[in-house]
């Protein structure tokens, strides 16, 4: 019996040990789902972007979680957990699933918010949590919100190359230049939907377009949903969804559920508290060797004007392009041009709208990139996203990183 036991402790302390010395290999880019708002008990689909890990391409890939309970043991994931590759991303991977069965919960004790990691197969390799902490929460719509509200748009900083729903409260929605409430209730419901102040061209649904109806939500009264994908709504070539307008009807218009005072609804991208800057590199001064990690808010990048003015706002990837001072002139390690098909150079984002990224300097580039043997004094940082869009800072010096060498 006393043998039965050390050898069941010693597995124990392998298996333990096999998890506490799992290979970190960086955060997850991003985690979305299709549909973006469910109920715990419904059939959807994650998404993980593993981009910049070093776990792209591979096929034994699992989610591990521990919140709202373990999910399975880490030791021995099953194909419950396996993730599927994407066709044509290797970086993309997602799991169909009903959360409640994967987990073994209820809706009620589901909660609003998964945490978890990305695990080989044998739990050699791992990614960070998914937290606020690492720029990836992994949050739930909670319905109950439209108690107090007319329409809710998520995820809060919605993006074109993402799945979006939009919900109403018919019970609380105007009509009639904001004189009465509650038109649709009963009603079959259908969405009228644009983007950016209804630009022309972004305009959807044909009287009674059965694509645009929205579902009732089950469990619960007089909410509807509409879920989408921007590229299958909105006419080629991607844009930025700087806003979402909308109105419902019955079909034929003889009835609708409008925002306060009959308005159309008109939702932005939101983004966390309120920075003293749009652009925040830590620390400012640094060696070649130091982690510099830089936060950037688009809505937040005022030094631009007019139409310009936070133009980056909503983008669905940012990456950073520099300059770099050496003591044989300027440097510019990665053309513009080529940026957006750099991983290295693409920023991770955040449910609050901020974007960041975390390097060292003489690890980020090659040394075709980035010579040996040059000094570096400074970086000059700008950011660009998928469609080539800069940001629109006129003096890049305001946004310079000193560098001190060191060996």
């Amino acid at each position: 019996m006393k043998k039965i036991t050390k050898t069941i402790f010693l597995i124990m302390c392998i298996l333990f040990s096999v998890q506490l010395f799992a290979e970190n290999v960086g955060s997850v880019n991003a985690i979305y789902s299709n549909p973006a708002a469910f109920k715990p008990d419904e059939t959807v689909t994650f998404y993980f972007d593993l981009t910049g890990t070093g776990l792209v391409g591979r096929t034994d890939l699992h989610l591990y979680s521990w919140t709202p309970k373990e999910i399975e043991p880490w030791a021995s994931p099953s194909a419950n957990t396996l993730l599927t590759k994407d066709a044509t991303n290797d970086a993309l991977y997602s799991i169909t699933c009903v959360p409640t069965t994967l987990w073994s919960t209820t809706v009620v004790d589901f909660g609003y918010q998964i945490f978890g990691l990305i695990k080989t197969e044998d739990g050699s390799k791992q990614t960070d949590d998914f937290s606020e902490a690492n720029g990836n929460p992994f949050k739930l719509f909670d319905y109950h919100a439209l108690t107090a509200k007319i329409a809710v748009v998520w995820p809060p900083n919605f993006s074109y190359g993402k799945p979006i729903s939009v919900m109403v409260n018919l019970a609380t929605a105007w009509a009639d230049a904001g004189t009465s409430q509650g038109q649709l209730i009963g009603e079959n419901v259908y969405i009228w939907l644009g983007a950016n102040s209804w630009s022309p061209g972004s305009i959807f649904n044909i009287l009674g377009d059965m694509g645009a109806r929205c579902n009732a939500v089950v469990g619960e009264s007089n909410l509807a949903q509409y879920n989408f994908l921007p590229k299958d709504v909105f006419p080629a070539p991607a844009f930025t969804i700087k806003e979402l307008d909308f109105i419902f009807n019955n079909g034929t218009w003889s009835k609708t559920a409008r925002d306060v005072a009959g308005a159309d609804f008109k939702i932005t991208p939101e983004t966390g508290p309120v920075a003293s800057a749009s652009f925040v590199p830590f620390p400012s001064k640094v060696t070649n060797l130091d982690l510099i990690t830089i936060i950037y808010n688009p809505r937040l990048d005022t030094l631009g004007s007019g139409l310009a003015q936070g133009i980056l706002t909503g983008s669905d990837k940012i990456f950073l392009y520099m300059k770099i001072e050496t003591d044989a002139g300027m440097l510019v390690p990665v053309d513009i041009a080529m940026i957006p098909k750099t991983d290295k150079l693409m920023m991770k984002t955040s449910i609050d709208g901020t974007y960041s990224t975390s390097f060292i300097l003489r690890d980020l580039f090659t040394p075709t990139e980035l010579p040996d043997g040059l000094v570096i004094k400074s970086l000059e940082c700008r950011f660009v996203n998928f469609d080539g869009l800069l940001s629109p800072f006129g003096q890049m010096v305001a946004f310079k990183i000193q560098v001190f060498n060191a060996d």
